[in-house]
């Protein structure tokens, strides 16, 4: 169907939504129009598109390369709803239906819900259809989906857990947020996807490579609290961050220093010292564990760990 202007057939486009955005051939809309809606930063966008493809694994078929870092960016997009819908809106009834979203097929059970692009259970649950579609072309798939839907529980348990302290900050304290708080940057969802799209990867390197991920897992995730202090304080008062309950936990500051945003330049300069030490403890811990690893490029993985550190660090403030 078209017009005909001066001889010449003119194809009638229909303007790309959001939802259209989140399709691999339209990836390239996507983040202005998350900007556009108020989700986040370009600059956040770009550093987590740039994350995800520096640190998928040297095992992945070149094939599989863009479509994967593209289903990593929209499992990002998941996760930073639900971290909204905790540290923004802290609606737990919200909360109670995105969480259900990855086990909507296998319960065959679907909540009804409006698509719209001011939603974020009709954003989420568009973003997780178009990841799932995507997973399941994976060689690996079915033998590390259960894996990957654990990771995932993993996440949204780590928000349940954000909520919570965010609702009765009493709660706060640094042994239950590395615990539970930690699952919120998605290094073992992600890493579980490129498991599915290797097939040449060993079986026994798995069990070493996990144990790694726990470690690095919390390094990336005190990296992601350390340099979004800012926006967790002054933007959205949330407690669901390493630096401030440590702050808080060590007598640097009080619960209300929080609510009435006096906290942050304490919190940065506070916090630091332990950051430094923990981020060295978790990434020599992941280099034992990796040390006898063959079936990917374990320096380049770390070089990229390195990299996501000072994209952070570059863009504190920003993200």
């Amino acid at each position: 169907m078209g017009t005909c202007v001066g001889g010449v057939v003119e194809a009638i486009t229909k303007p790309i939504d959001i939802f259209e955005a989140m399709k691999f051939e339209n990836r390239n809309e996507l983040s202005p129009m998350l900007v556009r809606n108020g989700i986040r930063s370009m600059t956040l966008w770009e550093a987590m598109k740039k994350a995800n493809e520096i640190t998928t694994l040297s095992c992945v078929p070149e094939r599989y390369f863009e479509r994967l870092v593209h289903a990593k960016n929209l499992t990002t997009l998941f996760t930073v709803l639900i971290d909204d819908v905790v540290d923004k809106y802290k609606d737990r009834k919200l909360l109670d239906r995105i969480s259900t979203i990855p086990h909507e097929e296998e319960l065959g059970v679907f909540l009804v819900c409006e698509k719209s692009e001011d939603s974020p259970l009709s954003l989420a649950r568009a973003a997780w259809n178009e990841i799932m579609a995507f997973l399941k072309t994976g060689p690996q798939f079915y033998q590390y989906r259960d894996l990957f839907l654990f990771d995932i529980g993993e996440l949204i348990q780590c928000q349940r857990y954000n909520y919570s302290i965010n609702i009765t900050p009493s709660l706060c304290n640094c042994e239950e947020y590395l615990a539970y708080g930690t699952h919120n940057f998605n290094v073992k969802p992600h890493m579980t996807m490129d498991l599915m799209f290797s097939p040449e990867f060993k079986k026994e390197d798995l069990s070493n490579f996990r144990a790694a991920l726990h470690h690095i897992q919390i390094a990336i995730q005190l990296v992601n609290d350390v340099y979004t202090i800012d926006r967790e304080i002054n933007d959205e008062v949330s407690f669901g961050n390493f630096a401030t309950i440590y702050t808080i936990e060590n007598d640097g500051i009080q619960i209300k220093d929080v609510y009435d945003g006096s906290a942050y330049e304490i919190v940065e300069s506070f916090a630091m010292e332990k950051f430094e030490r923990l981020w060295e403890s978790h990434i020599d811990e992941a280099r034992k564990s990796l040390k006898n690893v063959k079936s990917f490029d374990v320096d380049r993985f770390f070089v990229s760990l390195y990299k996501i550190r000072g994209m952070y660090e570059m863009a504190s403030g920003l993200i």
